[in-house]
């Protein structure tokens, strides 16, 4: 499984046509590449054989500044996977296949989340940044833009709420710190970019929900801020 193959390719297409895969989704289509080359991997090494595989196809995507990577989404925590540009900066937007509105669109949108108190915003807030672009777009038209932003997992739409999907964040990590330095921050327990999350009420630290929402589960005990000790409100 060290070599390039046919597996390593399929593997790949897949998820550049998907965008992003949940755990079970690449464990079970890493089996499936294995299946075309007639390859049983051994179940007892499977996690170790997986972590191979994919250093096999980031060896072939390192000269194109791409990679295979893996996070939680902030939503739930679930463990993903998706093909990351680490450019990651203004040249990563520049590069995704969306027109000049539908970029200022995102641009406008990525502002309004980050820079807004609760890390995300509602979905007639972000229907309403279309009046911010230079070219009159009608509602319509920009609810398709933003419904394919979610579909190209850009941005997550749940219950009338607009967020930063996760692999956004972690594509574009460079760019929102470059921009928004004064407002995006890192996770107090696992020092990844948390735009939305917990927020302490006594001092600047902030967490992501999954992170936190184990934190005295056993004992009982009140959820405390690392930084400064005070009590952390959960939703």
């Amino acid at each position: 499984m060290e070599e390039y193959s046919d597996a390593h390719r399929h593997f790949l297409q897949a998820l550049m046509s998907r965008h992003v895969l949940l755990k079970t989704e690449a464990r079970q289509l890493f089996l499936q590449a294995c299946k075309r080359i007639n390859l049983e991997p051994d179940l007892d090494k499977f996690k170790d054989e997986m972590k191979a595989f994919l250093l096999t196809i980031n060896a072939e995507l390192q000269p194109l500044g791409l990679e295979i990577s893996h996070g939680r989404t902030e939503s739930d925590g679930s463990t993903f996977y998706t093909l990351l540009n680490r450019r990651g900066g203004a040249e990563t937007l520049a590069c995704a296949a969306y027109d000049e509105l539908q970029l200022q669109l995102l641009q406008q949108v990525i502002q309004e989340i980050v820079t807004s108190t609760r890390g995300d915003i509602s979905s007639s807030t972000a229907l309403n940044l279309v009046d911010k672009l230079p070219k009159k777009v009608s509602r319509a038209a920009a609810q398709a833009m933003l419904t394919q932003l979610e579909a190209d997992r850009w941005l997550e739409l749940t219950a009338g709420r607009v967020a930063l999907h996760t692999r956004c964040i972690l594509e574009l990590a460079p760019y929102l710190r470059q921009h928004y330095a004064d407002h995006v921050r890192l996770c107090g327990l696992c020092n990844m970019l948390c735009v939305r999350g917990v927020n302490c009420e006594e001092c600047e630290a902030r967490y992501h929900l999954h992170c936190v929402k184990g934190m005295g589960k056993n004992t009982g005990a009140a959820v405390r801020c690392k930084k400064c000790r005070s009590q952390l409100e959960l939703p």
